[in-house]
């Protein structure tokens, strides 16, 4: 009886993130609240990669979140409209350039993931990453890019697409990559996102949104895995 009740907690949940969507990305465009810096923040570094039509803020809780818990966190919002992955990822390598970022834990939220790892694939920065964490990306493409399919990225995610079969033969190298997925993502099946090389975390959530803007179990274990990566 419990189990079911969560379940439709999580359903509401998952739902209601959706509905508010449009109205926090309008609101993502002209206030972007400010996040708390830890001033002591020496357990390692995390950079976290969201890749979608506008920025949302429910993911500033999260920067801060981190922040508190020791680690110096960054949130890179790219966009997903007007260039292909390519042209995103380099934005990825120029902005850990300049903030001369080594020994980092790479979290690709979503698209953002696929981000990540054309990043480390295109320029060979696996030695550079602690960890590159997976949430909910579709590393094999995802049934629902269909409808985004009137832009680039959108047909790139598409199964089967050439694109995706460029990704799907990355090698990753042992300990590097782990993938978190809900246990039902409605956007992202499980299997539409693990790589062979990469643990799996299944979390005990109900929705692709509720895994990256609602759910506290991914950010404890994105700080547990990160553990002391460095600064």
């Amino acid at each position: 009886m419990y189990r079911f009740f969560k379940t439709v907690s999580d359903f509401v949940k998952e739902y209601h993130y959706g509905f508010i969507y449009p109205f926090s990305a309008l609101l993502s465009l002209f206030y972007q609240p400010k996040w708390y810096r830890s001033p002591k923040a020496t357990k390692g570094t995390i950079i976290m990669v969201f890749c979608w039509f506008t920025p949302n803020i429910s993911h500033n809780k999260w920067v801060t979140y981190l922040e508190k818990k020791g680690y110096r966190t960054y949130l890179l919002s790219l966009p997903l409209l007007f260039e292909d992955f390519q042209s995103t990822a380099l934005r990825l390598k120029q902005f850990i350039g300049e903030h001369k970022l080594k020994n980092y834990t790479l979290v690709g939220i979503s698209t953002g993931a696929v981000v990540c790892l054309y990043f480390l694939k295109r320029y060979k920065k696996w030695n550079e990453v602690h960890t590159f964490i997976n949430v909910g990306g579709p590393m094999h493409g995802s049934p629902t890019a269909r409808y985004i399919s009137f832009i680039g990225k959108g047909r790139d995610i598409l199964p089967g697409s050439k694109f995706v079969k460029s990704l799907e033969e990355t090698h990753i190298p042992p300990g590097k990559m782990v993938t978190f997925t809900s246990t039902y993502d409605e956007l992202v099946p499980q299997s539409y996102s693990l790589m062979k090389g990469n643990t799996l975390y299944t979390l005990p959530v109900w929705g692709h949104n509720m895994l990256h803007f609602g759910s506290r179990q991914t950010y404890d274990l994105i700080a547990k895995i990160a553990g002391d990566g460095g600064v």
